[in-house]
C-alpha cells in the first residue's frame, strides 16, 4: 500500500508520519475534533475540521498538528486520503513515498503498517 503525507511545512521523519497517521485515523474513525498525540518520536495536539480539499490532484482530510520531536517544535499541516482507510486497516505493510515516485516500491521503503494493529484493536473492542 502506498501511503502519501503531504506536508505543508517542512520534512518530517516516517515514524513522525506514522503517529500522526494513526492519530488522524482515531480521529476519522471516532468523528474527534482534537486529539493529543504521544509516541516516542513526537509529542503534542492534532485538530481537524474535517475539511475536504484537493492537492496535487488528490482530495482529503486536512488535520493540523503542533509537535515537540527531539529536533524541532514545529506545527505541521497533513493531508489523508479517506478512501484509503479500509485498505490501510487490512494491508501488512505500507511504504511513505512521494507522488513523483516510481510505482514500484523500492523494498527499503517497506515498513510494517501502523494502522493494522490500531484498527484490530479498535474492532475487537
Amino acid at each position: 500500500m502506498r501511503m502519501y503525507c503531504i506536508t505543508f511545512s517542512r520534512s518530517i521523519s516516517d515514524d513522525v508520519r506514522d503517529a500522526l497517521l494513526v492519530t488522524a485515523y482515531l480521529m476519522i474513525r471516532g468523528g474527534i475534533n482534537k486529539k493529543k498525540i504521544r509516541s516516542k518520536f513526537c509529542e503534542g495536539v492534532v485538530t481537524t475540521d474535517f475539511e475536504p480539499v484537493f492537492v496535487f490532484g488528490m482530495n482529503g482530510l486536512v488535520f493540523r498538528a503542533r509537535l515537540e520531536t527531539e529536533k524541532d517544535d514545529l506545527n505541521v499541516s497533513y493531508l489523508v486520503r479517506y478512501q484509503d482507510l479500509a485498505e490501510l486497516e487490512k494491508a501488512e505493510q505500507t511504504a511513505w513515498v512521494s507522488p513523483t515516485d516510481d510505482w514500484k516500491i523500492p523494498a527499503e521503503k517497506k515498513r510494517p503498517n501502523p494502522i493494522r494493529a490500531v484498527a484490530e484493536e479498535r474492532l475487537n473492542n
